[in-house]
């Protein structure tokens, strides 16, 4: 038999109910993992899309930082490649934004950090002269089956 809780026997108030993961962001971060949601979504759904937009807002950020150090090194095609990168991220997240198609925005982003590595790494030379920036792709996560 199970005890019974100490709010159930007048001892202690009932504890508040726990706020959603996605709720105990930053406030400034909200309106970025709020995109996309619909009021019909589940905790879990919202979840998912919120670590989703966040990480590939983050990920489209830094991508500025491969830009600016292959544009440093005079490779213009290996500079260019995470460049259209993040075009089509940002657009993507636009597109997410406006629509709210989560599994065309999930797939996007699954098949370009899967393809900007190998990319990356053809640009570059080969597995040795790239530094095996190709093993990237494999950080990317399967697609779920919903």
């Amino acid at each position: 038999m199970g005890a019974t809780p100490a709010y159930a026997q007048g001892v202690l108030e009932k504890p508040l109910p726990r706020r959603p993961a996605w709720r105990r962001l930053p406030r400034w971060l909200r309106p970025l993992t709020d995109l996309g949601t619909l009021p019909s979504d589940s905790d879990e759904v919202r979840l998912r899309k919120a670590v989703l937009t966040l990480s590939s807002s983050l990920m489209t950020t830094l991508a500025f930082v491969w830009v600016g150090t292959y544009a440093a090194l005079g490779l213009w095609l290996s500079a260019a490649i995470p460049f259209a990168y993040q075009l089509a991220s940002a657009a993507s997240i636009y597109t997410f934004a406006r629509t709210r198609r989560y599994r065309l925005f999930r797939a996007s982003q699954l098949w370009m950090s899967l393809v900007l590595p190998f990319a990356l790494q053809w640009s570059l030379g080969g597995f040795a002269n790239s530094s095996a920036v190709a093993l990237w792709g494999f950080t990317c996560p399967p697609p779920s089956p919903r």
